[in-house]
């Protein structure tokens, strides 16, 4: 989805010229790529959770990537499409779901040590 939304944003606003939106959105695919690849790693760490501490944490780290994706990147398209709903405020939400994702995994592999 990453792909297709950064293709059609540069060929949508170069007609537009409109830098503001063409940033907003790049920031948004570069997250939302890196998190997707996350999330694949995800759910291979998933099927091989040593422990239940690390099968809670590596699922807390998936659920927390998703609703990253959902939020971070969700906001700055919709701000960059002109989404009135779309509000700023939700942007560090989707951050702050995004740290909590790499802190969870980090304790499944703390936990997966054990």
């Amino acid at each position: 989805m990453s792909v297709a939304m950064d293709a059609m944003a540069r060929h949508h606003f170069d007609s537009v010229a409109d830098t503001h939106a063409r940033e907003l959105i790049q920031i948004a695919t570069k997250h939302q790529s890196l998190h997707a690849l996350a999330l694949v790693a995800v759910a291979l760490l998933a099927e091989r959770a040593g422990t239940v501490w690390a099968g809670r944490a590596v699922a807390v780290s998936g659920w927390a990537f998703v609703a990253g994706i959902l939020l971070f990147s969700g906001s700055l398209y919709g701000l960059a499409f002109g989404c009135p709903l779309a509000g700023p405020a939700l942007v560090p939400f989707g951050g702050g779901a995004f740290i909590v994702g790499w802190l969870a995994l980090l304790a499944a592999a703390i936990a997966w040590q054990r």
